[in-house]
């Protein structure tokens, strides 16, 4: 069924344009600051959407960067749900929505081919039934936004999906084919020069300023060297091993695969034998700043303050401050690095018809393939290109020195298990498989009650076993971003009882209602409401048609922080009772949506957040760790800017490579002036890949790019951040004080 475009209602400053020889095709054009168009919908055509399986259209533009283009459907009842689509530019796309997501059961829903991230937001659900309207609209941009919107319309099967002729988006080394950039590498030799070059540096102990020096030379060739060859600079050691390589570099014969690394499916940490990891402890290199060195204790922690040495990391108090305390019981600032890996995976399923032609595994590119041909990773690709079968090995030499000249004290979430073997930094520790039951109440949200729980928990803590004594782990994450806790004010237990599944949890509930109020009279006294029975609360029906009263909404939202603290405390607990060394740093939830989210979380030693704004909520911090008697951390931040090499740029977004080196130091160097908060970890080492991640997400964030070429004012603002932090955080210094110029976001 077609859906009309003519009954389409402009929002302000919206300009819509109906093309004359097709009634089905629309271009619809918005201002910078966003706009929107509406859909009304009477009862007829209401039903249609509630009969429907399939929403669909086919999209294209021809913007400088992603396109998000938002469908927001509201109910009778005046709940609304927004579904959020990335659409690359000059890629024509055809969306599509399973209307059941509607329903509340999924954040994030599965990529369909040539789309970017597909996000929820908004509401838990609504009711797709008695739909009262349908608005399309972009957010705020750098400029105006105009697409062409064809064949929008409702099914009960999926769309088909055409063949599309070949059009790559990317290069062979995976940079983006429709713009020019600043540090846009140029050819496969200039990239094999300057790695190499680097690789030999870090062997021989060259410093950090070192490092920049070849970059900047690098730089300045860039836009001399031929896309077929390059030149090298010879005045060193370093330099003579790149110039002798270079004369291969077009040449690179194929290579046996290296050793299967995370981008195959490698083991985690915790699986890795004891004796292999003390095996790769040993870092290939020793040499800059970082642990071991000067001011810094062998762990990391600074020198200027020392707590009594227990030989594990845990939290300490000093003059109103938190902080971590190190095995040597040096205090500590953790300035962390996310996903420190080879490379960032891209999702290729259905996004074939973009690349070009891509390096077979029998060629020796084994290692860039995962998941049975279903992602690639193209800065694997080129490690491989320039280091050969050693590439593992060279770019650990490679990454560990770039992390100890950048003042990385700490090996972030999702890291590489091989490097973190390989280095002798600290790190944190992701745990596996967050404990789960057969049914769930709300997304990801478990039967907490059903003894399926704590016999999870109790799996789930073991991963923690063959750890216990390893003293550079600082702490583990039990799980990141619970889905549940992304919607505001969420009562689960009023979710619960619009559903028929008997859970546990429903039966916890009734009981619980039955010891307080005896009789059900006394419930529907209380609830206005006319149950016959206990037995009825399993009836979704009568839930839903009885009003309201302050007693029930009491009563659900003292039951809502009965499961929320049972979901805590019961896995919390488990690992604990495995391994008593270790600090728990909690569940990194992407905002605190309410009070009722921190309910058993005095059980982590640390709460993780991750916060991406221009700077940590002084505020907000300091009410979480009053509350809890607890140290705060953030897991994730990021910046990205619109003058690099990606057409999307994150959640907080800057215009140019230096305004973005600002922003992490304006963000670091704030967040250590906060006295409850003990540590900031960057998202993330690489930058995302233009056809996106699993999920679609594609954001210029990196430290490193494509090319794995470090970007040179994020790298210096790093250095000043980290140079400074201890001296901020113990007053003698005010922290940078230069907020950053936002520029919308080109984010899901």
């Amino acid at each position: 069924m077609m859906i009309s475009l003519r009954e389409l209602d402009a929002g302000p400053g919206v300009v819509l344009s109906i093309e004359k020889e097709d009634a089905g095709s629309l271009w619809m054009k918005t201002p910078a600051q966003g706009g929107s168009a509406a859909l009304p919908l009477d009862a007829a055509a209401s039903s249609a959407w509630g009969n429907a399986r399939y929403m669909s259209a086919m999209v294209s533009h021809t913007s400088h960067d992603v396109l998000v283009l938002i469908f927001t459907f509201r109910d009778a009842r005046g709940r609304e749900v927004s579904v959020h689509f990335g659409i690359l530019p000059e890629v024509p796309t055809r969306l599509c929505l399973p209307l059941q997501a509607l329903e509340g059961g999924r954040l994030f829903l599965d990529r369909y081919p040539g789309v970017l991230q597909t996000v929820m937001r908004g509401d838990a659900s609504i009711d797709r039934t008695r739909l009262g309207e349908v608005l399309i609209s972009t957010p705020p941009s750098t400029a105006e936004r105009e697409f062409r919107l064809t064949e929008w319309m409702l099914g009960t099967e999926e769309p088909v999906w055409e063949k599309c002729a070949n059009r790559p988006l990317i290069d062979s080394l995976g940079q983006w084919t429709g713009r020019e950039w600043g540090g846009k590498t140029r050819s496969r030799a200039e990239m094999i020069a300057r790695l190499r070059e680097e690789r030999a540096a870090a062997l021989c102990g060259g410093g950090a300023a070192g490092i920049e020096i070849m970059a900047a030379g690098h730089q300045e060739q860039a836009d001399t060297v031929e896309p077929s060859g390059a030149g090298a600079g010879a005045g060193s050691e370093a330099g003579a091993m790149a110039a002798g390589h270079q004369e291969q570099a077009e040449t690179v014969e194929p290579y046996g695969e290296a050793a299967a690394g995370p981008e195959s499916g490698a083991r985690t940490i915790a699986e890795m034998p004891r004796e292999e990891r003390a095996a790769a402890g040993a870092p290939h290199v020793e040499t800059g700043p970082g642990p071991g060195t000067g001011k810094y204790g062998r762990y990391g922690g600074w020198k200027g303050l020392q707590f009594p040495a227990t030989g594990y990391f845990r939290t300490e108090q000093a003059d109103g401050r938190w902080w971590f305390a190190d095995p040597d019981g040096y205090a500590l600032f953790s300035a962390g690095m996310d996903c420190v890996g080879p490379s960032s995976p891209m999702h290729i399923t259905g996004m074939k018809h973009l690349l070009p032609a891509l390096p077979a595994p029998e060629d020796g590119y084994g290692d860039a393939w995962r998941r049975d041909g279903a992602e690639f990773c193209p800065a694997t690709a080129n490690l491989i290109t320039a280091f050969g079968a050693s590439w593992r090995e060279d770019w650990q030499v490679l990454t560990e020195r770039r992390l100890r000249s950048l003042g990385i004290n700490t090996i972030g979430n999702w890291s590489d298990p091989q490097f973190i073997a390989a280095s002798s930094l600290p790190y944190v520790l992701p745990l596996q498989g967050f404990p789960e039951t057969t049914q769930t109440i709300f997304r990801d949200f478990p039967d907490v009650f059903h003894p399926e729980y704590p016999e999870a928990a109790e799996h789930f803590a073991k991963q923690l076993e063959p750890l216990r004594e390893d003293r550079r782990m600082v702490g583990y994450f039990m799980r990141n971003e619970p889905q549940w806790a992304f919607v505001d004010s969420l009562n689960l237990t009023e979710e619960m009882l619009k559903r028929p599944a008997r859970y546990a949890s429903k039966e916890q509930l009734v009981a619980w209602l039955q010891e307080k109020y005896g009789g059900v009279a006394a419930l529907n006294a209380a609830w206005n409401s006319r149950y016959a029975d206990w037995e009825e609360l399993y009836q979704p029906q009568k839930f839903q048609a009885d009003g309201a009263s302050p007693a029930r909404a009491e009563d659900c939202e003292q039951f809502n922080r009965m499961m929320i603290r049972r979901y805590v405390e019961v896995p919390a607990r488990c690992c604990k009772e495995t391994d008593p060394h270790h600090l728990n740093l909690g569940m990194r939830y992407a905002w605190v949506a309410s009070d009722a989210v921190l309910e058993g979380c005095e059980w982590f030693d640390v709460f993780s957040l991750n916060s991406y704004q221009w700077k940590p909520d002084r505020r907000h911090i300091a009410e979480i760790s009053a509350r809890l008697g607890r140290p705060v951390m953030i897991g994730e931040f990021h910046f990205g800017s619109a003058d690099a090499g990606l057409p999307a740029y994150g959640i907080k977004a800057v215009a140019t490579g230096a305004e973005r080196g600002g922003a992490y130091r304006y963000y670091v160097e704030q967040a250590a002036a906060i006295p409850e908060l003990i540590g900031t970890h960057y998202f993330q080492w690489n930058d995302q890949p233009l056809l996106g991640r699993f999920d679609g997400e594609n954001y210029q964030i990196g430290a490193v790019d494509v090319c794995n070429r470090l970007y040179p004012e994020l790298a210096e603002a790093m250095r000043e951040a980290h140079g400074a932090m201890y001296e901020v955080r113990t007053g003698t210094r005010k922290p940078h004080s230069r907020e950053p110029v936002e520029i919308p976001k080109t984010g899901f």
